[in-house]
């Protein structure tokens, strides 16, 4: 999962966050996968939208994302002991286009 902010390999330049792999993403429970579904397809279509608008409105995105967000945020990302969804590299970038609440 990357954004512009990833290089061409899937090596985060900007954020310096842990990578989401396919092989990491295997390994959250199936609620967290999820979650991870619903967050990356709502932002994408957000993101699309808002394309030249500039920063994604935090009031104008879904609850239903909002709430995949938030559980995404606080769950320990698998084979890393210290590190939530705040540590990935994914969610470093969504939040760096989100307007602060």
């Amino acid at each position: 999962m990357c954004f512009d902010c990833c290089d061409r390999e899937g090596s985060c330049t900007e954020f310096k966050g842990v990578k989401i792999t396919d092989k990491v993403l295997q390994r959250y429970s199936p609620e967290l996968k999820e979650a991870w579904d619903t967050f990356v397809y709502g932002f994408q279509i957000l993101e699309a939208i808002n394309e030249h608008d500039g920063l994604i409105d935090r009031k104008s995105i879904p609850d239903k994302v909002l709430e995949a967000m938030a559980l995404i945020l606080s769950e320990r990302i698998p084979g890393y002991k210290y590190k939530t969804g705040k540590s990935s590299c994914f969610m470093r970038c969504a939040l760096s286009k989100m307007t602060v609440e």
